[in-house]
């Protein structure tokens, strides 16, 4: 009888150390939900990637050195953005220039909390104008400053920027200190810029080849190899130009001023 009892009590003796050696490695209730809480278990797999994931807004930004701040609780980070990041801007793809201070963004870092992947959102931004007095055009900072109203105003430069003087498209190293601007401003970059500038009277000589004599009149003349056409200013007597004949033309601000027929 004695014998029965103690195999009894060592046969309990050893299921109850082998379940409790399982259990440990298991805690309660987390079998039946399949594993770690879901916090604990993303910092698991973040852990296991070596990658960190952030839902976040950008509060600054340096496009000069591709960094991007953000807040981590109590922590200010700034974080380099790999030049072979992915990048995109309301779900297109972009370039880091296009990203900017107070976007929402979704961003992936590796071990060396270097961004490979940021994806930004962006609500449709306002546009308007502003006119001034060319000061100066940072190339460095990608900026320019211009003197409206006895102040100084700085603007960032959109990396599609457009620039025209009198109507012309032009580069943005023709445009002259102290030249009368107009910017269009889109969210806070500066997307097209338009200098005016006084121009001396041209004078050209050619054949005149066509004419248009409606409410915006034209002509095209040409003028060695090349085919040029202009508008004529409305004053201009069109009935004295004659087609196929030569003349001499004076231009002003790209517009004809005069024609004077040979």
């Amino acid at each position: 009888m004695k014998k029965r009892l103690v195999s009894l009590i060592t046969m309990c003796l050893v299921f109850g150390l082998g379940f409790s050696s399982v259990s440990a490695h298991t805690p309660p209730g987390l079998a039946k939900k399949g594993g770690l809480p879901p916090g604990i278990q993303k910092r698991f797999i973040q852990q296991e990637k070596d990658t960190k994931e952030y839902q976040t807004t950008i509060k600054d930004i340096d496009t000069k050195e591709r960094r991007i701040v953000i807040e981590d609780g109590t922590a200010i980070l700034s974080l380099f953005v790999s030049n072979k990041a992915k990048i995109e801007l309301n779900k297109k793809t972009a370039k880091f220039e296009d990203i900017r201070k107070n976007d929402e963004v979704f961003i992936k870092l590796d071990k060396d909390n270097t961004i490979t992947e940021l994806k930004a959102t962006r609500e449709k931004e306002t546009t308007y104008t502003v006119e001034g007095k060319l000061l100066l055009i940072s190339k460095d900072q990608n900026q320019v400053y211009i003197y409206k109203d006895n102040k100084l105003l700085n603007y960032q430069l959109k990396s599609d920027l457009v620039v025209r003087i009198n109507g012309e498209k032009r580069k943005i190293d023709d445009l002259i200190q102290g030249m009368e601007l107009k910017l269009t401003v889109e969210g806070d970059k500066v997307k097209l810029i338009e200098g005016s500038k006084d121009e001396e009277t041209r004078k050209l000589e050619g054949k005149i080849i066509a004419k248009d004599d409606g409410r915006k009149p034209l002509i095209v003349i040409q003028i060695d190899n090349d085919i040029k056409v202009f508008y004529v200013e409305e004053d201009v007597n069109m009935a004295e130009v004659k087609v196929g004949k030569e003349a001499v033309i004076y231009i002003q601000d790209n517009k004809v001023i005069n024609i004077k027929m040979k």
